[in-house]
């Protein structure tokens, strides 16, 4: 029959069918609904293509079934002859609701299409409502199962735990079984290509592949979001491709991790031979997981007994100087040499010639009006804070009363902020009433401290860091809670409340 419920012609599905009367014929003009009532959202019927293509017992982890009307579906369940269970010996990846006419299957662990090679067909499908029959009862045909073969053997090794390689390293090594010494198509988890386009292969064993780095290709291109690993999802040896990762589920081989490769920029920051306590080197590649970089210094320094390192970001190192020790035996420029971020005696990047990362210099201590001064330092902080926080902390040497500070945003001791000297290495900042460290997100930085009419200029001119300050979000905000209708919450009206509240429990329990 042609008859239909509804017309899908130029429509979207599903289209609801409404029903918007019942009436008796001994009263034919009266409508027993008191409005009209959806009694059903009709779905195209569903079609299956068929389709021949040879497909392995469990070789082949993916297959795509095409058709008509799964366009919108929520759900769509697969009726196969023989029969083959979803949860149970296959599953959907496809995203719901679907997008296109194609539904993608991946066999699970240990099952397989079809126990014997043979026909595997679709004999019914439910889109949303209810199983169709397709193509009477012979089914569908959409795939011809055969036998694995012997080239569909190919293992590969998670190798990334002791593979640590540079993004633009020349070569890998991927080790397993059963590669094909003529010639293998690998096929990797973020999409880089073999034959040239992102790397070539060198050589090929029963048990092991070398590649290579075409020039200008990486092995990882988001270095941002590095270290990584380098994962192969699947090899072809000449029969079809063989996941390899845990069998068929789609998460291949880790066979490499991958660190952007290190870089330290030239600065000629200025810091004091034993007064300093910390230095901050810049560049990009600095890893905060997996392993901490490894500087080699000009003059020598020794990890651990000299100094400490700590990576604040990708771009940005950390170095404090320990309780005794000196920057250098004498003033001059302090080199990096080399860096390791990998962790791994190969992970060693030698720069062409040393690089400049801070100028020392010996002071002694200066005597101004017969006051002794010592040199001035600052600690830099990241804490967080908001706009409002009352107090803030620093830290340092050579804290004197009478210090005064150059910030940045440029707020005032005396206007926006009193400034409390605690002792030589603790100093308070109290900020005043309805003030702000900062209209705006962003750093506190501390630029220079003058004592007693000297002025320290810290770090240079980038200035020392001593807290984050975020927006206050609860100051002054208000909320739509509908469409006409408008909720204020303020800090004012949160003690409005609050008042309220006591109010009316001291006046219950007066009584």
């Amino acid at each position: 029959s042609n008859r239909k419920w509804v017309d899908l012609t130029g429509r979207t599905p599903p289209v609801a069918l409404i029903l918007n009367a019942v009436k008796f014929a001994s009263q034919p003009d009266k409508n027993l609904l008191p409005e009209p009532v959806i009694v059903a959202q009709v779905l195209p019927t569903p079609t299956v293509q068929a389709n021949s293509d040879i497909i392995y017992t469990t070789a082949t982890n993916e297959l795509r079934i095409n058709g008509t009307g799964f366009v919108g579906s929520k759900k769509v369940e697969i009726y196969f002859s023989p029969p083959l269970f979803v949860g149970v010996g296959y599953e959907v990846v496809s995203k719901f609701p679907l997008s296109v006419d194609t539904l993608v299957l991946r066999i699970r662990h240990g099952y397989k299409w079809r126990e014997e090679p043979g026909p595997l067909k679709v004999i019914g499908v439910d889109t949303g409502g209810g199983p169709v029959k397709v193509n009477g009862d012979e089914g569908v045909l959409v795939a011809e199962v055969q036998a694995d073969l012997d080239l569909h053997g190919v293992t590969v090794e998670t190798t990334a735990p002791t593979q640590f390689i540079y993004h633009d390293d020349p070569n890998i090594i991927i080790v397993g079984t059963g590669f094909n010494i003529l010639g293998n198509t690998l096929r990797f988890a973020n999409g880089i290509l073999g034959k040239g386009v992102n790397f070539t292969t060198v050589s090929v064993t029963p048990t092991q592949i070398n590649l290579r780095l075409t020039a200008g290709s990486s092995w990882r291109k988001n270095v941002d979001n590095l270290p990584g690993t380098l994962t192969l999802l699947a090899v072809n040896a000449g029969e079809g491709f063989v996941a390899v990762g845990p069998n068929n589920a789609g998460k291949g081989r880790d066979v490499a991790t991958v660190f952007e490769r290190p870089q330290i920029f030239s600065q000629n920051t200025k810091i004091y031979r034993t007064h300093s306590h910390e230095l901050h080197i810049r560049g990009t590649g600095f890893p905060k997981i997996i392993s901490k970089p490894k500087l080699t210094f000009s003059p020598p320094l020794t990890e651990g007994v000299d100094y400490t390192i700590k990576v604040l970001d990708r771009s940005e190192i950390e170095v404090t100087l320990l309780d005794g020790r000196a920057w250098r035996s004498s003033p001059g420029t302090l080199f990096v040499e080399a860096i390791n971020t990998r962790g791994d005696d190969a992970g060693w990047v030698k720069f062409p010639s040393p690089v400049a990362v801070a100028d020392v210099k010996e002071i002694d201590n200066i005597n101004i009006d017969n006051v002794n001064i010592s040199p001035v330092e600052v600690f830099s902080n990241y804490m967080k804070i908001n706009q409002y926080t009352y107090e803030i902390e620093i830290f340092g040497n050579g804290f004197k009363e009478g210090m005064s500070l150059e910030l940045s945003p440029n707020i005032i001791d005396g206007k926006d902020y009193d400034l409390q000297v605690v002792n030589k290495n603790k100093a308070v900042l109290k900020l005043r009433h309805d003030m702000k460290w900062s209209n705006n997100a962003g750093l506190l930085i501390v630029k220079s401290v003058e004592v007693h009419g000297y002025v320290y200029n810290l770090s240079g001119n980038d200035g020392i860091v001593i807290a984050v300050v975020l927006v206050n979000p609860s100051k002054e905000t208000s909320t739509n809670i509908t469409s006409n209708k408008s909720f204020s919450f303020n800090g004012f009206g949160v003690v409005v409340c609050i008042l309220l509240l006591v109010i009316i429990y001291l006046e219950i329990y007066s009584n």
